[in-house]
């Protein structure tokens, strides 16, 4: 204990100042320590200058390490909800959290608070402390009714929570077991990638894991294999689409000459005449398929519903037409990873297999670029489609180098012209499948109040925000009220008014 003469406490001082200033690693393990305590603590070294004074007062000594502050009533491992750093805890590494340990001992009944270091970004590499942990609920196959809870980092690997499943059930090493991710009411989704993380699996809070043994006969209670689930994430046992039916009624998107730009979307009743045979299942209507809600993700389902059911971006996605237009070298653009994992998503949804799949691949990919949307609470639908169009825009830009293009004014000239202008002068720098299809120009116009001036201006766009219809009416009542208190109130006029 640090009861020792002021040297002692100087050599805490200067220990602790130096290693809360190491830089974070992946996979290192950090400490919090409650902020209450280590101010006490501060003061009791004389850490900041206007605490010398009270340097070595037992009237400040800090005493055990007290985490209680931070920790749900009850148990001894569960943060409470939204603390900050720096305000409610401090991190310190583990080399820093020792130390204290051995100088002050940790409060009894409490256990460290240890947390990881994870890697985030995908261009631009970063790493912070998970503080909080994601919670995931463990049981047998044989016994789903009893479930145990565990807190696991995002850095953890499927093969450590399947570790953690057979120490909590007794399972012996020698037993063979499979791991499921249960979603929904009763379906399974095989985790079969002991390497990936919790990250890469895109398990999310209170998500469901069933632990199966293998019988003693040789067989799996489950079946021998794992099943042609909806949430399956092998895409590669998909059939190669090749819906011809559309191609005569789709006439040549990539004309993309304002002049004569006006072709025609193929009917929706052209996807009826796919045949996705599959021996011993009822087919389902190709398209005609759902969409599971990892946590409360009914936001990017919708946004991923109206654009699977865009007819000349489904078939360019289905006919494999953006493996040629792939971009990888697009500073703007995700490497072509979007692209690729939207294309698998949308094939899995027109393969008439399934009634409804899992998109978890896919929100796993969007979360990576997008760390807005990686976790599984409600979000803006237009803020997740605004990014997906950009997204396999850039993904699938078909220019490899921009030019610089200098802008020209109307000076008057015919709006068809500026028009024609602007449009070529767009596709110079942005041309995919998503220009083809969403991009447009808005004309703008405006006069300048000094000299009359009028300017146009011709702007690409690709949606629009539209305002809600606003009544231009509104119904009034009106009561007459006498001044004879005797009199009855009366209604005089009822009716619709202009505002």
């Amino acid at each position: 204990m640090a009861e020792g003469g002021a040297a002692d406490l100087d050599i805490q001082r200067s220990d602790i100042a130096t290693l809360l200033k190491t830089s974070l690693r992946k996979g290192d393990t950090w400490y919090l320590v409650d902020s209450r305590w280590f101010k006490q603590w501060k003061k009791y070294v004389g850490f900041d200058s206007w605490d010398k004074y009270q340097m070595g007062d037992q009237n400040v000594y800090p005493g055990p390490i007290d985490n209680s502050g931070l920790l749900k009533d009850g148990d001894a491992q569960s943060l409470k909800e939204h603390l900050i750093d720096e305000l409610d805890y401090i991190l310190l590494p583990t080399e820093g959290w020792n130390k204290l340990v051995s100088w002050y001992t940790l409060m009894e009944g409490q256990e460290p608070i240890a947390r990881k270091v994870v890697e985030q970004g995908m261009f631009v590499k970063h790493c912070k402390v998970e503080v909080y942990l994601t919670e995931l609920k463990l049981c047998e196959n044989g016994n789903m009714n009893n479930v145990v809870t565990r807190r696991f980092s995002k850095a953890d690997t499927i093969d450590t929570i399947e570790k953690e499943i057979r120490k909590i059930f007794n399972i012996p090493d020698e037993k063979e077991t499979r791991l499921w991710n249960k979603y929904m009411s009763n379906t399974f989704e095989p985790l079969n990638k002991p390497d990936s993380t919790i990250q890469d699996a895109g398990l999310y809070q209170g998500q469901v894991l069933v632990i199966e043994q293998k019988n003693e006969d040789g067989t799996w209670p489950r079946g021998p294999s794992a099943p042609k689930s909806p949430g399956a994430s092998n895409f590669s046992a998909l059939p190669k689409i090749s819906p011809s039916s559309l191609s005569n009624n789709y006439n040549n998107i990539n004309n993309r000459n304002v002049k004569n730009s006006n072709y025609c979307l193929p009917s929706y009743t052209a996807y009826k005449n796919y045949d996705y045979s599959e021996p011993g299942r009822n087919n389902e209507q190709p398209g005609l398929c759902g969409l599971s809600n990892l946590g409360n993700t009914c936001f990017m389902n919708s946004a991923i519903q109206c654009l699977s059911n865009t007819p000349p971006l489904t078939e360019y996605f289905l006919n494999d037409k953006y493996q040629e237009e792939l971009n990888f070298d697009n500073p703007l653009g995700m490497r072509g990873e979007i692209a690729k994992s939207y294309a698998e998503l949308i094939k899995q949804m027109w393969s008439g297999k399934f009634s409804y799949v899992t998109p978890r691949a896919f929100k796993t990919q969007v979360g990576r670029f997008a760390p807005q949307f990686s976790g599984y609470q409600q979000q803006d639908c237009q803020e997740l489609l605004a990014f997906l169009l950009d997204g396999l825009h850039e993904d699938l830009n078909r220019i490899r180098k921009k030019p610089y293009i200098q802008l020209k004014d109307a000076d008057g000239r015919p709006d068809k012209i500026v028009a024609e202008e602007a449009w070529e002068n767009h596709l110079k720098r942005n041309d995919s499948i998503i220009v083809d299809i969403f991009h447009g120009l808005f004309k703008s116009t405006l006069v300048c109040p000094e000299c009359a001036k009028i300017s146009v201006t011709f702007d690409p766009f690709c949606y629009l925000t539209l305002p809600l219809p606003m009544k231009k009416e509104r119904t009034l009542e009106v009561y007459l009220v006498r001044m004879d208190p005797l009199t009855k109130p009366m209604q005089t006029v009822k009716g619709e008014v202009v505002k």
